[in-house]
């Protein structure tokens, strides 16, 4: 008989044990959903909502840039701001169009330090991704030899490396304007930001943003420019 109270009195302390801890942790939920709220009120955004970049918070493209960086294929300034309304020249846009699709291009990137152009020096941070493009048919240069590394793109030639780069089926160019094929290939899967007027048109860092995620993630659904 004593055996048996001493199992209920036990099972009875295990019981009100567990009913403690329920109503501990549920109470250090309420704290944290407090919390979270405090943190809400006065910030307007709770920790899981932090912006990656001073200025991308309701920028249009956001979900673009934050996705790219995420896949470590651009990064942001020493300011914290991402740029979004930079241009972005040549050399650059090459660079980060080789890096969204070679993940191990810095394994090789010594073999293309070469002077593939009249105007591109060795040892350039430039210089491998620019050789390579060069190498793969990606890129083309001027008449006179030089590439312009530092000259900004404009949007005929972002979609022309763009296509290139992901080899996005084009059609027969029945016009005479050597931009036609990029833009219907890219254009016909709305893959051109609605933000484009023009076809020289320079390309900001956001739009670049923009249509490498659409591409990538093959986001036909999106208002394009055309």
């Amino acid at each position: 008989y004593i055996k048996k109270f001493q199992e209920k009195i036990n099972f009875l302390l295990l019981f009100f044990n567990f009913k403690f801890m329920v109503y501990k942790n549920f109470s250090l939920f309420l704290i944290f959903i407090s919390f979270v709220k405090t943190v809400t009120a006065f910030s307007g955004e709770t920790i899981l909502e932090k912006e990656i970049f001073s200025d991308t918070k309701n920028y249009h493209y956001q979900e673009a840039v934050h996705y790219l960086y995420e896949k470590k294929i651009v990064s942001g300034y020493s300011d914290g701001s991402f740029g979004v309304d930079q241009k972005i020249n040549r050399a650059e846009f090459t660079k980060i169009l080789i890096e969204a699709t070679n993940e191990k291009f810095e394994n090789i990137a010594e073999e293309y330090q070469q002077k593939c152009f009249s105007d591109i020096l060795i040892n350039q941070w430039y210089t491998p991704y620019v050789c390579f493009a060069k190498e793969k048919n990606i890129i083309e240069w001027y008449p006179n030899g030089d590439f312009l590394p530092a000259q900004e793109i404009n949007l005929a030639e972002a979609l022309k490396i763009i296509v290139n780069v992901f080899q996005i089926e084009t059609a027969k160019n029945n016009d005479n304007q050597w931009y036609y094929p990029f833009v219907i290939a890219m254009n016909n899967n709305n893959y051109i930001p609605s933000t484009f007027k023009e076809i020289w048109q320079t390309v900001t860092r956001g739009e670049m943003a923009e249509m490498i995620w659409r591409v990538l993630e093959e986001k036909k659904e999106q208002d394009s420019a055309i």
